[in-house]
């Protein structure tokens, strides 16, 4: 069966020293699912290659957050888990491939916050958006149209309004309008299983209230950028980040 991971890394070394790390913890955990690296710098001395089955530069882009998802859309498989770079994977999750076998595709809600210089949690799901750092997808007759639709609506952005999470728009801002204001998935017929964000795509805001609710061990991808430094270094990062929210709280 044609199915894999996919990273997408471009830019500088952090991101490719990021996705090293992120492949080699999902390889510990699932050594038989072959791993892709799609990028824009395929001689990249930053790239282990030992973690990767297919190496596959894209076509260049003026934006490599325009690069990324052309890189989704573009994936070598049939069944594809994207994963961002600033990841941790802990444990096996070959069942987002198998999730495939009745669904076309497999995303996570974003984390409900007040966003602002501050960002402050509020509850695990916000209903309105769906974050893009970690899905599951079939490349079929419903995706590729979706998939090829984002990639358009992502290419009319001017280059320097076209940023990361934070900037004025972003690839996550496209696929949440599609799909939330446009219907996009009712309109394809894609089929789509939404998955615990407390599982599958953690990011930082809500673990204090995991770690409360005893949960935190059942997470099994974390998502925010620091994971691949070093224990000591990622230790401290977790504890100020408690004690803050601590105080806020």
């Amino acid at each position: 069966m044609n199915r894999g991971v996919v990273y997408f890394a471009a830019g500088k070394s952090i991101y490719f020293k990021e996705a090293n790390y992120s492949a080699k913890t999902f390889k510990k955990y699932n050594k038989n699912i072959p791993v892709c690296l799609i990028t824009n710098n395929a001689s990249s001395k930053d790239i282990n290659k030992k973690y990767y089955s297919k190496i596959i530069e894209a076509p260049q882009f003026s934006n490599v957050f325009k690069q990324k998802v052309w890189a989704i859309a573009n994936t070598p498989y049939n069944e594809t888990i994207f994963i961002d770079t600033d990841t941790q994977i802990n444990d096996n999750i070959a069942e987002l491939l198998d999730f495939l076998q009745f669904y076309d595709f497999a995303i996570a809600p974003r984390s409900k916050c007040q966003w602002g210089k501050e960002t402050k949690f509020l509850d695990f799901n916000d209903e309105s958006a769906f974050n893009t750092g970690i899905f599951s997808y079939r490349k079929n007759e419903k995706t590729i149209p979706f998939l090829t639709n984002w990639v358009e609506e992502v290419n009319k952005i001017p280059d320097n309004e076209m940023r990361g999470s934070g900037g004025l728009m972003c690839d996550q801002k496209i696929f949440n309008r599609l799909v939330f204001e446009e219907n996009a998935f009712s309109k394809h017929n894609i089929n789509l299983l939404q998955l615990p964000n407390t599982i599958y795509n953690c990011r930082p805001w809500p673990i204090k209230r995991l770690k409360d609710e005893n949960r935190l061990q059942h997470v099994k991808i974390l998502h925010f950028h620091g994971l691949n430094e070093n224990w000591l270094i990622k230790k401290f990062n977790s504890f100020q980040y408690i004690i803050k929210n601590k105080l806020k709280n």
